[in-house]
């Protein structure tokens, strides 16, 4: 987990699930363009602006390798104001049956199998959860949602512009007042085999699920904890009481920011509301950048920007989105792929962009260079 300490008035642009929709990352991007946030080199113009990236990149649409040379991209160019989270997709075995590895290996051909394994690598370096301060006042920022086995507090309240914290073991049984109304929901509605204590980092295929990456919130006000196919869903009560726990200090957390949960009631707020969903007085926001599948009449591209303040009732969430009518689009993109399948792959024998591939692979290697500095 990564903390990083920016100054009041500073902007933070938030993305969340992508899942291989490069167009909609390249829609907000070019309006971030003709906005002066950034240049046409990936650079960002302003030094109190950050771009802040929730995980799921990959999966489900066919654009996987384009979102992800496009945000090595931007991290390369502004290695600390970039900050790349890890989603749930940001997983080998999820990729094998969601069908990124199928799209690496037919776009790269003989270096598809080298090129998945440095993607594997780079998976590996980005840190499950974001704690954001401004001023002694923080927003937890994740792909899933809260991690019940883990406390943050150290890492919450640290001093300096950036700090790490490991966690290698997950404990949820031991994490609540035995007796607490909390601690009988948790250990009556979730299963004992999810409760058993388990070390980290995971190796796949695993019986448990890290909640960071994994957790939804249970839409029911009034239920504090339940469980679902993907795991623990934290309700109001359990959520207040975690960030209390983790707020024991001078620094507080306020809120949390995060994706994922694109799927039941919450998945038609989010397309109706194109791509965010507040809960609980604005204590959690979910977003969704780019609606999932290409079967929807509108597609949208959706981020949100957060400016920071000394006072935490001063600071504010702006919500982008720009709906984007694709099934015509598409219809003409399948067209323009099947003339150059036909006419210029077909000259140079190859079913694939050489040239990408090699940049992202250098792309890669730079910022596992950059990691391990």
């Amino acid at each position: 987990m990564q903390k990083v300490a920016i100054a009041p008035e500073s902007e933070v642009i938030m993305w969340g699930d992508f899942h291989g929709s490069a167009r909609a990352l390249l829609e907000g991007l070019s309006f971030l363009q003709n906005e002066h946030y950034i240049d046409n080199h990936f650079n960002i113009m302003n030094p109190h602006c950050y771009f802040v990236f929730l995980g799921d990149y990959v999966d489900r649409w066919d654009q996987g390798i384009e979102i992800l040379y496009t945000i090595l991209r931007l991290k390369c160019a502004n290695p600390d104001h970039v900050i790349l989270l890890r989603g749930n997709h940001e997983d080998v075995t999820l990729n094998q049956y969601y069908d990124f590895e199928y799209e690496i290996l037919t776009k790269y051909a003989g270096v598809g199998s080298f090129l998945f394994a440095a993607i594997k690598r780079f998976y590996e370096t980005l840190p499950s959860a974001l704690v954001l301060e401004s001023e002694n006042n923080c927003i937890l920022c994740c792909h899933g949602g809260i991690e019940v086995g883990i406390n943050p507090e150290k890492l919450v309240q640290s001093i300096g512009p950036v700090r790490y914290q490991l966690f290698t073991i997950v404990d949820r049984e031991n994490s609540l007042p035995v007796g607490s109304a909390l601690h009988d929901a948790l250990i009556t509605r979730v299963p004992a085999s999810e409760l058993a204590a388990f070390s980290m980092p995971l190796e796949r295929p695993s019986n448990h699920s890290f909640g960071c990456l994994w957790s939804d919130f249970e839409l029911c006000e009034q239920e504090s904890i339940s469980y679902g196919e993907r795991g623990i869903r934290c309700g109001k009560a359990l959520t207040h009481y975690y960030l209390d726990q983790i707020s024991n200090g001078e620094k507080k957390v306020r809120a949390i920011f995060r994706g994922h949960q694109h799927n039941g009631d919450m998945y038609k707020d989010l397309i109706e509301n194109r791509g965010l969903v507040k809960l609980w007085s604005d204590l959690v926001y979910t977003l969704l950048a780019s609606s999932e599948s290409m079967e929807e009449d509108i597609h949208f591209a959706s981020f949100v920007k957060i400016t920071t303040a000394s006072d935490y009732t001063d600071w504010s969430v702006g919500h982008w989105f720009r709906d984007i009518k694709i099934k015509a689009q598409i219809s003409r993109l399948f067209t323009v792929w099947q003339y150059l399948r036909e006419n210029v792959f077909a000259v140079c024998d190859c079913t694939c962009c050489p040239v990408l591939g090699r940049r992202l692979r250098g792309l890669l290697s730079l910022f596992l260079l950059y990691k391990n500095r």
